[in-house]
């Protein structure tokens, strides 16, 4: 008997055990100790494969042992297969065995032992491995609905080769022949039949293996809608092969013969292809004397249907989506071949609750087939209101082999409001006791302005306190007094037209706080921050804070107004002695400075505030704002201050354009782009020319190695650890962040994020290792296959903000970052380090802000310190 345990691309431990042809009183066949976790969190020990004949022949008995524990974050369900012995015969025939614990659940730490025995009734090479079959729930985006499916365990895992002995004379005519190496020459005298294999049995097993030496390949031979695929191998050994492929959520495996009988080239079509499906496949090869199975690999054949001239059109009431469906030719993606008849359904959904899980998707189907479609929606729309739809659609049965089904990328439409429920020149001032509320319709209205306190649990407004204008007009007041200081209030604005339609006005944030003595701010008559003096009295103009009915600090309202059109909003005092950070709004606020000085409150209170540094040296700050807008664009592409800037603010450290369309921001030369809500954005990009700190995230970040004191970057281990000995820190938390290798989507998810970037404006060729290769004269040979998992969580992290899911990245290749002038746009080079206090947390390492986190790190915490403590000392007290 031969054993040879044999490794696969799942098993991170690979061990090779090797017992001689037939020695007899060899009981343990195979062992590893382990253990080794496969990727639903189930770690397999002690497999062992024993014989108590020795090397067994054909009708003795092998005993498999092995023990499974859950080692996962929660339990799991077993299949009626549970815990089981996978086996393959020579042929490839499946003799799984032994199920056990079926329909059983484990829990977290559970430990089974399995033993079963198993009887060899055939001559020949056996293939044996620990497995098990599991319940596993998952979204569908097919479905757009979880489904359960049944997950087996890794293929191959820590998999023994077992050559068996063939069966021995049953009696003095008939000789017994198959079993691995016979071949028909091997006869044995009948005095050689005792139990036992002589030197000419052992001769008959040394054969020639069969290897695959090209492929397997798969091609898309697809034709407009009709899928299908093949797949192509060669083998060192003429021969027979089979294909054997499955669905990623089945169990099932379909397998299909190649077209050549004998041969060492060998092309099989994989028939039932559905688009956009991951499928998992291998080859089993066979010669003459053996055969062999190939690694598991997956392919995914994409869709040919698409939706194209998708035109939307809304009215108050109701919206319109109209369409046409087509097939296109592989390599033709412009080019489209014929018009195919589908039906179709529409989804729609409140573009809010888009991002869900399982969004409340609404929708109106046609079950009729045709090329051009129109879908009108109503009953289910509100107005003023941002929608997301796609459209799902399968082709006609009739006219082409499969039916297939595809959906559309995803769109929006603004349903047309009615305006008289919008406001303008919204203007809110708050006493410690007191509101006064401004502001300006569009229609003539009457107005109703209802309002509760937080802890009412009244959910309908209309039975709030209130106040009624009943006058019609387009400028509407109302002051509110015994409300109580320090609390908070929710209030709602109702228009009513002369139509009798009445209406919720269009506001962002629709509650209001009463100002406190304890409130961490210096206001009133206080003498500092909660200290001294009544809080009831007015403000004063020159205590350095936006209060009152000042539009800056000290400027305006009934103090007197600035000079500069540079209007501070927290001043603590001389430009020259702190750090000056100028607010510009983009010209997507069309010139709404209400809305503008209000979002920039919230970046200072939020972000600036919100980070503990610099919340304990905000009296080293001056924030400002200039009422001329800026314009910024996605990434750098677009960073325009006001002309005026460099005159009206010429002290400023650092300028942030504010704007409100959602795209990824960036810093460049002292000026920065961030949200409305960019909280930790404003405080990541001013580390940049504020403090001079380097980016700490793969792979597209500015890297440098400041020589001066605290950097936080470090361009080699040496001068990393180096630092680390000097500055008292661990060396070990020395962590290199920028791994050598990129990875990249694989399968269908190649198409999906072409899609992603292509809405974005940034190059598809990011998406797909192939032809990114083949576009800028590299190897597309270095695209490699890989298991998601095996990417480096850097680029999981890096992929994932981009908007592309971890578990589509499929391939790996060198990083190609300096090739031919440097052609990949994301990259970080190699050898970058920084000091990390948490190297071994993979999926967020480190703390600093510099990674976009809460906090700052070690080594970025002294460079932002020594920055302000070059600052002259001053008295902490937060203004604005």
């Amino acid at each position: 008997m031969i054993v040879n345990p044999v490794s696969s691309n799942r098993a991170s431990i690979l061990f090779l055990l090797l017992v001689s042809l037939c020695i007899s009183d060899a009981a343990d066949l195979c062992a590893y100790a382990g253990p080794d976790t496969s990727p639903d969190g189930l770690a397999i020990s002690d497999f062992s494969i024993t014989s108590p004949a020795g090397n067994p022949g054909v009708g003795d008995a092998v005993q498999v042992t092995f023990y499974l524990a859950n080692m996962g974050s929660g339990p799991v369900n077993l299949t009626d297969k549970g815990i089981y012995a996978a086996v393959r015969d020579k042929y490839g025939n499946n003799r799984d065995f032994g199920f056990y614990m079926q329909d059983h659940l484990l829990r977290v730490g559970d430990h089974i032992k399995f033993q079963q025995d198993f009887t060899i009734d055939e001559g020949g090479r056996w293939l044996i491995w620990p497995s098990y079959e599991i319940w596993k729930t998952a979204y569908s985006p097919v479905l757009k609905h979880d489904i359960t499916m049944r997950i087996a365990g890794p293929s191959n895992w820590h998999m023994c080769e077992v050559a068996a002995c063939p069966d021995y004379c049953e009696d003095d005519t008939h000789y017994h022949y198959d079993y691995i190496g016979q071949s028909g020459e091997c006869v044995y005298a009948v005095e050689n039949c005792a139990h036992g294999c002589n030197s000419e049995e052992t001769d008959c097993a040394n054969i020639t293996r069969v290897e695959i030496t090209q492929g397997p390949e798969v091609e898309d031979r697809s034709t407009g809608c009709d899928i299908s695929a093949v797949v192509t191998w060669r083998q060192n050994i003429a021969g027979t092969g089979t294909l054997f492929y499955r669905e990623e959520d089945s169990s099932e495996w379909m397998s299909t013969n190649s077209t050549y009988s004998n041969s060492t080239r060998h092309s099989v079509y994989a028939s039932g292809i559905k688009p956009d499906k991951t499928y998992y496949y291998y080859i089993h090869a066979c010669g003459p004397d053996d055969c062999t199975n190939s690694p598991d690999q997956v392919f995914s054949i994409p869709n040919k249907l698409s939706f194209t001239n998708v035109r939307s059109t809304t009215t108050e009431r109701t919206a319109n989506v109209t369409w046409e469906t087509r097939c296109k030719r592989e390599g033709e993606s412009e080019i489209y071949w014929y018009r195919t008849e589908t039906n179709y359904t529409l989804y729609v959904v409140p573009t809010a609750y888009a991002g869900f899980t399982n969004p409340p998707w609404s929708n109106v189907s046609n079950s009729s087939y045709g090329s051009n479609h129109t879908a009108a929606l109503s009953g289910m729309l509100e107005e003023g209101r941002n929608y997301t739809f796609f459209i799902s659609g399968c082709t006609n049965a009739w006219e082409i082999e499969d039916v297939i089904c595809a959906n559309s990328t995803r769109y929006t439409f603004l349903m047309v409001p009615r305006p008289f429920p919008d406001i303008s020149n919204l203007a809110i001032r708050i006493q410690h006791e007191s509101l006064e509320i401004s502001w300006a319709s569009f229609q003539t209205v009457n107005t109703t302005f209802y309002y509760k306190e937080e802890g009412n649990p009244e959910t309908n407004y209309t039975k709030w306190r209130a106040l009624t204008d009943p006058a019609a007009q387009v400028s509407h007041s109302f002051t509110l007094g015994g409300l109580d200081p320090g609390t908070k209030y929710y209030y709602k604005i109702e228009h009513c037209g002369s139509d009798g339609r009445c209406a919720v006005a269009n506001i962002t944030n629709q509650s209001f706080t009463t100002s406190s003595c304890y409130d961490h701010t210096k206001n009133g008559g206080e003498t500092a921050v909660d200290v001294g003096g009544p809080c009831g009295p007015p403000p004063t103009c020159s205590d350095g804070i936006w209060n009152g009915n000042e539009k800056g600090a000290d400027c305006g309202g009934n103090c007197t107004a600035c000079s500069s059109a540079c209007i501070p909003l927290v001043n603590n005092g001389p430009a020259d002695q702190k750090i000056n950070i100028v607010f510009v709004m983009d010209n997507d606020y069309r010139n709404d400075t209400t809305t503008f000085r209000a979002d920039v409150r919230q970046l200072i209170e939020k972000g600036y505030y919100g980070n503990d540094l610099i919340s304990t040296q905000r009296c080293k700050f001056n924030f400002y704002y200039v009422t001329e807008a800026g314009d910024a664009e996605d990434t750098c592409t677009r960073l325009d201050t006001p002309a005026s800037l460099s005159t009206s603010c010429p002290f400023s450290n650092m300028v942030a354009i504010v704007h409100k369309t959602p795209f990824r921001d960036c810093s460049s030369g002292g000026v920065f782009s961030t949200e409305s809500d960019g909280y930790n954005v404003v405080v990541h990009e001013s580390g940049h020319s504020v403090f001079g700190l380097a980016d700490e995230y793969c792979c597209d970040g500015g890297y440098w190695e400041d020589k001066t004191s605290f950097p936080n970057i470090f361009e080699s281990e040496s001068n990393c650890r180096a630092y680390a000995a000097s500055n008292a820190y661990d060396p070990d938390y020395c962590y290199e962040f920028c791994p050598t290798v990129r990875c990249w989507p694989g399968g269908s998810a190649i198409s999906s994020c072409q899609a992603l970037f292509t809405s974005r404006g940034w190059s598809p060729l990011e998406c797909d290792c192939d032809a990114f290769a083949s576009a800028n004269g590299l190897d597309p040979a270095q695209c490699t296959a890989i298991s998601p998992g095996d990417c480096p969580i850097p680029w999981q992290a890096t992929w994932q903000e981009l908007g592309v899911d971890p578990a589509g990245l499929s391939v790996v290749s060198p990083h190609w970052c300096y090739a031919r002038g440097g052609p990949a746009t994301i990259c970080c080079g190699n050898g970058w380090w920084k000091l990390d206090p948490d190297p071994a947390n993979p999926l967020n390492p480190g703390n600093c802000i510099m990674k976009n986190g809460d906090g700052f790190g070690p080594t970025c915490q002294q460079r932002a310190g020594s920055v302000m403590h070059g600052l002259p000392a001053c008295t902490l007290y937060e203004g604005g």
